[in-house]
């Protein structure tokens, strides 16, 4: 099984955590005690084994297991929040505001509206226990990683920067499930930017009204509640 220890831990809040698991909790303690562990405590994500006794529970619960986390299918930076958020430590909020700091947008050449772009839907390695900046860190890390001069002349070639091509591919996304009509797709919405013609994407009039109930629903709540 694994078990989760939180970043503000204490040794009281992992015997509580690991007691559920363990037969001798005054045994652990005391292995715990002679390894020096309560003093060195680490928050992460653990794996427990059945068999495991005290000495080796110790060593494990030193060793923080990364985890597989995978998103894609995002409308909205909020919606990517949320997703992110039920899998490691940090809450929405401040993955949310992690993204949205203006520093940050300002020296990545990004803005609220377009942030969402950075995170390529994928399946990352990363510890639970990252922090949201951290986390933020290594997205826009391998946004420039997956950007790279080959993909960015391909781009450029198109009249497109990463950030509108990537914008485009949603909408060619979202337009058709099929991917052998996708290459099809993004032809013609291509066409029509180079001539200038409005793309006439049903994706982006759904993604506009979506925009709208959410903004409104907001500005609802702030009032009803403020």
């Amino acid at each position: 099984v694994y078990i989760f220890i939180p970043t503000a831990a204490n040794f009281n809040d992992v015997k509580k955590i690991v007691a559920p698991y363990i037969l001798h909790i005054d045994r652990f303690e005391m292995v715990a005690d002679k390894m020096s562990y309560p003093q060195n405590l680490n928050s992460g994500r653990f794996l427990l084994t059945k068999g495991m006794n005290s000495y080796d529970l110790v060593k494990s619960l030193r060793r923080n297991i990364p985890l597989s986390l995978a998103f894609n299918n995002q409308e909205r930076i909020e919606n990517l929040a949320g997703r992110i958020a039920s899998q490691i430590e940090p809450d929405s909020l401040s993955i949310l505001t992690s993204f949205k700091d203006s520093i940050f947008l300002k020296e990545n050449g990004f803005n609220e509206d377009n942030v969402l772009a950075i995170c390529i839907p994928n399946t990352y390695e990363i510890y639970w226990n990252i922090s949201a900046d951290k986390f933020r860190d290594k997205m826009i890390k391998e946004y420039r990683k997956f950007w790279n001069k080959e993909r960015v002349a391909k781009s450029k070639e198109q009249g497109l920067t990463p950030i509108e091509a990537t914008i485009l591919a949603s909408i060619v996304h979202k337009e058709s499930v099929k991917k052998d009509e996708r290459s099809r797709i993004a032809g013609v919405y291509l066409n029509r930017l180079r001539l200038g013609m409005p793309l006439q994407a049903d994706p982006t009039v759904i993604f506009a009204i979506k925009k709208e109930a959410n903004d409104f629903e907001r500005i609802i709540k702030r009032v009803l509640y403020n």
